[in-house]
């Protein structure tokens, strides 16, 4: 397969898991064992809890609560008495349900003390824990709707205690109300009656103090207590107004009268103005006859005003003196007016003009007398009303508490004689409409217990799978690897169990070589491994269209990653696709490549370097047609140093120009510093990973070193995922390949006999640029698995 099919769908899973996210399900999924086991510890919890809980009893009952009405209430009321009998009084009848004082006396009174069930404590204490009281609540009851029925239930250890208990709380219960009821009516009617008796002698009190007032005072009030000087004074303000309005009007007539005699009008225009016929005795006489009778309007109120005096107080009272002494200043002030019109009377002989406006100036005169003497006696009255204010402000504070008393004490005596009718009546009724019967078993319930226990163990499993997830530091999905390292991710190799021994193959002469069992590209050509292998090749090939892409290292953060088995099987995938291979043991320390291909090390890349061989000399011709390898060589003990000449430079152009690819293998980056030696001078990089528990800081910071170098990542490849190489997630459970670094990886052992070890190689100088795609292969060496 050809296609690069193994790249990872970057999608959310159904789970609902986003991108970089981890499945929860997949969590409980893959710690699956732990809930379990929290499952069992919860369920076995459970039911030891349940095994050792005592059994609770209940017994239930339902009080309708009445209250009950008097006669006298309900005569007196004509609203519907059903309605009147639900209210509002439950709530406090719930508290005495449940009250120390009740249930004390139900335990003395029933010996309750004495039941089973009570032992070992206060009976009252363990009643009212166990004592529950609630109003009834009845769904087809429109909103609002009270209630007056209370179930009642107790819950103990003792199915017929519970039902002994709610009986004797009943009947205590009834017990109460009637007593209660009784006293509080006989103190009711005390009380009532008391406050009559004190609010009859407040009210004598208060009559005889206002009759003193008023008999000390003597006070003029109207028949509805209004004080008599505010009535007069309304009267003789309408009276000022009257003659204020008629001086006025007789000003303006003489004025007009006047200026028409000054204008020489005709006769009979200014005797129409004056309103009067020319008679020469006509005005005076009108005018004395209009004296007398202001005279006599304004004495009249005032003889009237001293015959009420005199009648209720006496001839010798003050105020009839008072009155007196008005009547005495009116007629004294008519006779004045009187003067004054004699002294405008004037010779008889006038012109009727000018008798005309004498009678007016007459009139003026007269009407200007009566609005000063009417003015007059209004600011006397409204003196005197002033004078008076106090005694009248008290007169009405002593009439509206003798009202508000009267008021207070009609109620009391409609309370008295309603409490007195309803002494034999009222209160309130209680009546077990549902008696109570023998407790029924509550508590424990199994299935609560195993359910609680269950949701607890699983609860736990959850917790202790969440944080050995949080703890775990692998990597979880490819989208993780992606977004963590930031590198793509160009292929997936499925685990996959390699035979023990090698395999023997022929080669292009027929010669017999044994290839490393870990080649799957050569043994298990339609295997899901070879596939995965195949799709790394591809991905290669798409990612290296450009001619610099030649030459690719495969490198791995630490032993045991898998990148010689990759690079081995990569490079079979290229050649078997027409390419020319090479592949390059760069790894100095612990060589691995030759033994995959059944070669020997006796000559390769140490040996270039330091000038001791030639580069075609070195190179070895495999099994696999289009497949070359440059081995390790005579392990040097300062690979480093030997990496870094200009000759291993010259070995890589000369081999690029050579070969369509070539792969080089190097240690990993983690271990020692051979790989970063080799990573600049090289194309590409691929980094191979194994997926195993707290790998992920390692691969974390082998791509910080490959960042800090600038090298071109082409990209990471996954090794030994799941079983079948599933790509949906990755745990490090999945992980079953035992790799062959036995030792730290800096130490060297003897690849075979004869050969020398920690020897100094010297560079060499520039090699040849021939190309070794015609060397003949060499004797094969004994094969071994790589890493």
């Amino acid at each position: 397969m050809d296609d690069f099919s193994q790249q990872p769908d970057l999608a959310p899973n159904a789970s609902g898991s986003a991108r970089g996210g981890r499945d929860v399900f997949q969590v409980f999924w893959q710690h699956r064992g732990l809930l379990l086991l929290g499952l069992v510890v919860g369920l076995v919890l459970g039911g030891l809890g349940f095994s050792r809980r005592q059994p609770v009893y209940r017994s239930y009952a339902q009080v309708l609560v009445v209250k009950k009405q008097s006669i006298g209430t309900l005569i007196g009321d004509r609203t519907d008495p059903n309605t009147r009998l639900v209210d509002d009084y439950i709530g406090s009848h719930l508290l005495v349900l449940r009250s120390p004082l009740l249930i004390e006396e139900a335990v003395r009174k029933r010996d309750l003390g004495s039941l089973r069930s009570l032992q070992g404590g206060h009976p009252a204490t363990i009643i009212q824990a166990g004592l529950r009281a609630e109003r009834e609540v009845s769904k087809d009851a429109p909103v609002g709707a009270s209630s007056n029925i209370i179930n009642l239930s107790y819950s103990g250890g003792d199915p017929g205690d519970c039902e002994i208990i709610i009986n004797a709380v009943i009947e205590s219960y009834k017990d109460f109300l009637d007593r209660t009821y009784r006293t509080t009516a006989e103190g009711t009617f005390e009380l009532v009656q008391e406050e009559a008796r004190k609010l009859t002698k407040q009210l004598k009190e208060k009559d005889d103090a206002y009759a003193k007032f008023r008999q000390d005072k003597s006070l003029l009030t109207t028949a509805d207590g209004l004080p008599f000087n505010e009535t007069k004074i309304q009267e003789y303000v309408r009276r000022e107004a009257a003659k204020r309005d008629d001086a006025k009007e007789l000003r303006d007539r003489l004025a007009t009268v006047r200026k028409a005699i000054d204008e020489n009008k005709p006769l009979p225009l200014i005797l129409a103005l004056a309103e009067k016929k020319y008679d020469r005795d006509a005005p005076v006489a009108k005018a004395e006859a209009a004296g007398a009778a202001a005279l006599q309007a304004s004495l009249f109120p005032l003889q009237q005003q001293e015959l009420d005096l005199v009648q209720f107080y006496g001839k010798d009272h003050p105020d009839v003196q008072r009155i007196r002494q008005k009547i005495e200043a009116t007629k004294v002030f008519y006779k004045g007016l009187d003067a004054i019109v004699a002294e405008v009377k004037g010779p008889n002989e006038q012109s009727p003009a000018q008798a005309a406006l004498n009678a007016l100036e007459i009139e003026l005169v007269l009407a200007e007398g009566n609005h000063q003497y009417a003015k007059s006696v209004l600011e006397d009255e409204v003196k005197q009303a002033k004078a008076q204010e106090g005694l009248h402000a008290a007169d009405k504070q002593y009439r509206e508490d003798i009202k508000r008393t009267t008021v207070w004490l009609d109620g009391i005596l409609k309370r008295l004689q309603e409490v007195d009718t309803s002494r034999g009546s009222g209160g309130f009724s209680a009546q077990a409409i549902t008696p109570p019967g023998v407790g029924l078993k509550v508590s424990p319930v199994l299935w609560q217990f195993i359910f609680m226990g269950g949701a607890l163990g699983l609860a736990l499993g959850a917790g202790g799978a969440y944080l050995l997830d949080v703890a775990d530091k692998s990597f979880r999905t490819p989208e993780e690897i992606r977004r963590r390292l930031g590198l793509a991710l160009i292929g997936h190799i499925p685990f996959a169990h390699k035979p023990s021994a090698p395999v023997t193959v022929a080669d292009a002469a027929g010669n017999a070589v044994e290839l490393d069992s870990g080649l799957a590209t050569v043994h298990s050509a339609m295997s899901p491994e070879a596939e995965a292998y195949r799709g790394v090749r591809t991905a290669l090939f798409f990612s290296t269209h450009g001619e610099r892409h030649k030459v690719i290292q495969v490198t791995s953060p630490h032993m045991g990653d898998g990148k010689t088995t990759l690079i081995i099987n990569l490079a079979v995938s290229i050649a078997q696709a027409g390419r020319k291979v090479l592949l390059l043991d760069a790894d100095l320390r612990r060589p691995r490549v030759h033994r995959a291909f059944g070669l020997t090390s006796r000559i390769g890349l140490a040996e270039v370097l330091t000038g001791t061989a030639e580069l075609a000399d070195a190179i070895q011709m495999t099994a696999i047609p289009n497949l070359s390898v440059l081995p390790c060589g005579r392990r040097p003990s300062n690979p480093a140093e030997l990496l870094t000449t200009p000759a291993f430079e010259d070995v890589l152009d000369d081999l690029r120009a050579a070969y369509d690819y070539v792969l080089v293998d190097s240690p990993p980056l983690l271990a020692v510093s051979d790989p970063c030696v080799v990573a600049p001078r090289v194309d590409g990089l691929v980094l191979t990973i194994r997926v195993t528990k707290n790998g992920r800081p390692a691969a974390e910071r082998a791509r910080d070193l490959l960042v800090r170098l600038k090298v071109n990542c082409l990209g990471v490849v996954v090794n030994g995922v799941g079983k079948q190489g599933a790509m949906a997630g990755y745990g490090y459970d999945y992980y079953r390949h035992a790799d062959d670094y036995s030792a730290p990886y800096t130490t060297a052992d003897h690849d075979e006999p004869g050969m020398g070890e920690g020897q100094p190689l010297t560079p060499p100088a520039r090699l040849s640029s021939e190309p070794a795609g015609h060397v003949e292969p060499v004797a094969n060496g004994p094969a071994h698995a790589p890493e």
